[in-house]
C-alpha cells in the first residue's frame, strides 16, 4: 500500500488507486537521479520522449491532462540538466504532423508501422551523426520493424540495434 507504481492495468483494479501526479513529483525523485549518473557518467545523454500511444481510460481529456503532465516534467528536467537531458518530440510528431488515421493501427490506438518508421526516420538525424546513421541504414535494410538504436553517449556511435516488430 501507498507505493507509486507503473503499468498499473497489469495489477487487480482493486488494488490500484488511480491519481494524477504533479510534474514536480517526478522531478523530485529524477533530479537526485540524473545527479548522481551524471557524477558516474560526465558524458551521460539522457533522451526522454512522450508515448504516441493514447490511453483513453480516463477519456481523451484524461489523456490529454496526462500527456501535458509527462511533458511538463520533461521540459523542467532539460531545463535543469541542459547538457544531459533532452527530449524528442515522437508525441507530437504523431499527433501534429502524421496526424491522418492511416499512421494508427487497427486499434486506433497505437502508431501504425508507417507512423513508428516515420518517428525513427526523423529520430535518427536528430540523436546520430552522418556516420552513425549510414551504419544504422545498413543494418536495418532487411526489415520494416520499428528500430531502437542504443548510441555510446559521447560520439553518438550506434553501439547495438534492437528489431521491435511487435505491439508497443
Amino acid at each position: 500500500m501507498g507505493q507509486v507504481v507503473r503499468i498499473c492495468h497489469k495489477l487487480p483494479e482493486s488494488c490500484v488507486t488511480r491519481e494524477r501526479m504533479s510534474p514536480e513529483a517526478p522531478l523530485a525523485v529524477w533530479t537526485p537521479l540524473v545527479e548522481r549518473l551524471r557524477h558516474d557518467y560526465p558524458d551521460l545523454v539522457i533522451v526522454q520522449t512522450v508515448s504516441p500511444v493514447r490511453h483513453l481510460r480516463d477519456g481523451a481529456h484524461g489523456n490529454a491532462l496526462s500527456k501535458a503532465s509527462l511533458l511538463l516534467f520533461a521540459e523542467a528536467l532539460c531545463e535543469r540538466f541542459p547538457t544531459t537531458c533532452f527530449y524528442f518530440p515522437s508525441y507530437e510528431l504523431l499527433l501534429d504532423e502524421l496526424r491522418d488515421y492511416r499512421f494508427y493501427a487497427e486499434d486506433m490506438v497505437h502508431p501504425s508501422p508507417l507512423a513508428q518508421r516515420l518517428v525513427a526516420e526523423h529520430f535518427a538525424p536528430w540523436m546520430l551523426d552522418d556516420e552513425a546513421q549510414t551504419d544504422c541504414r545498413r543494418r536495418t535494410a532487411c526489415t520494416e520493424s520499428f528500430v531502437i538504436v542504443h548510441c555510446t553517449p559521447r560520439s553518438r556511435r550506434i553501439v547495438s540495434v534492437w528489431r521491435h516488430s511487435g505491439g508497443a
